[in-house]
């Protein structure tokens, strides 16, 4: 005996994987691609990495990442001060230099995350960026102690050795944007690690986006037929 169904039944619970794949789309997905957010052009030192640990600068003292990449989207530093710092925090000059890029701006908090507009350079580069506290009271930086951050880079004070952490960075664009909205950026990030070009993800896009589910629902109808059934075999 047979637990597959006939055409007819495999037809209409297909049918109604389909509605529910469609209705997750628009109540949970959609929203999501819609919502506007500021995107991410890089981050040197995630929030909320492993070993979450803190950074306190001195007066006058200065700390920084290495080999940072800076792209044209990098139009705002975030930093995140120690939750038990005492606010507004000690003024901090940041600095961001590279081969023929330097930004630089001064700010004194008033949240613990702390976000430096910045004018980003022409072409992605690697750069240094840099935090001076240049308060009168110690200022301390969130940082994190996780091995796997600081095989990338880690803290490093003036005319010191480098520490065993890193103070927490990202660089995200000024202004928010939906998922949907900056596709086409995400096709130019995309296309400098593969020879096709930016045409290669738009045409994976559909494919992903309606193929698998497509190929999904059809090996789920085939999975449940049974073999040679007809709609005649519903009754017996």
């Amino acid at each position: 005996m047979s637990d597959r169904f006939p055409r007819r039944t495999a037809q209409a619970v297909v049918l109604c994987a389909a509605a529910v794949l469609l209705l997750a789309f628009f109540v949970e997905l959609l929203p999501r691609l819609t919502r506007d957010q500021r995107g991410i052009a890089s981050t040197p030192v995630p929030t909320g990495a492993r070993n979450a640990t803190t950074l306190p600068l001195e007066p006058g003292q200065r700390v920084c990442l290495d080999g940072v990449v800076v792209s044209p989207d990098s139009e705002v530093l975030q930093l995140m001060l120690d939750p038990a710092e005492p606010l507004p925090a000690p003024p901090l000059r940041v600095t961001v230099n590279g081969i023929g890029y330097d930004a630089a701006a001064t700010v004194r908090a008033d949240e613990h995350t702390l976000r430096v507009p910045l004018d980003p350079p022409d072409e992605t580069l690697a750069a240094a960026v840099c935090v001076a506290n240049r308060g009168r009271r110690t200022a301390t930086l969130a940082a994190t102690a996780d091995p796997r951050v600081l095989q990338r880079t880690r803290a490093t004070p003036y005319g010191g050795y480098p520490l065993a952490v890193a103070f927490q960075a990202t660089f995200t664009e000024a202004e928010p944007r939906s998922m949907l909205g900056s596709l086409d950026t995400t096709a130019e990030r995309a296309a400098t690690f593969n020879a096709l070009g930016p045409w290669a993800l738009w045409l994976l896009l559909p494919l992903l986006g309606l193929g698998v589910p497509a190929l999904l629902l059809g090996a789920y109808y085939l999975a449940l037929r049974r073999p040679g059934g007809s709609d005649d075999d519903a009754g017996t």
